[in-house]
């Protein structure tokens, strides 16, 4: 029985190796392989991105309820600010355009952030860093694999 099984599957092997099917059966699998490594590195890249969507909202948060308090965004919590965020993954981040002077009760206060997240710094993504350093140094591709983070506004207002 054991012996049969073997030769059916032998010669189902040795058949598609001899005709054109096995080449195109081969090529359906590569295509196949290729959009799985797509879909899963596209996933990956979307995850990241909700996980520092979430990252900026609890640091914003956090900050804009210290503006809340003190009416505009100080020195010192400018500077813990912009740690935070490059702790979190962000380069030249620049906060140019949030609330830096004292306003009165009512009056609407905002954080303004920008900057960039590199996905080959990313701890989530050390196994594909050099992919993706390799495709930026051959092709070209200096912005492969990096986020823009423009102009993330969040707004509040004074309670002072």
């Amino acid at each position: 029985m054991m012996r049969a099984k073997k030769e059916f599957l032998k010669r189902i092997i040795i058949h598609k190796q001899e005709g054109s099917e096995f080449v195109e059966a081969a090529f359906c699998m590569f295509a196949t392989l290729i959009m799985l490594i797509t879909l899963g590195l596209g996933y990956a890249v979307w995850q990241t991105q909700m996980n520092l969507n979430d990252k900026i909202d609890l640091i914003q948060t956090a900050y804009m309820k210290r503006m809340e308090t003190t009416g505009y965004l100080t020195e010192s919590d400018k500077t813990s600010l912009i740690h935070e965020l490059e702790e979190a993954g962000f380069r030249d981040v620049d906060i140019t355009g949030s609330t830096s002077v004292r306003q009165k009760y009512g009056k609407p206060i905002q954080i303004r952030i920008n900057g960039l997240v590199d996905l080959a710094d990313m701890d989530s993504f050390d196994v594909i860093a050099p992919v993706i350093q390799y495709i930026r140094n051959t092709f070209g591709l200096s912005d492969f694999g990096t986020l823009d983070y423009v102009n993330h506004t969040f707004k509040g207002t004074s309670k002072v």
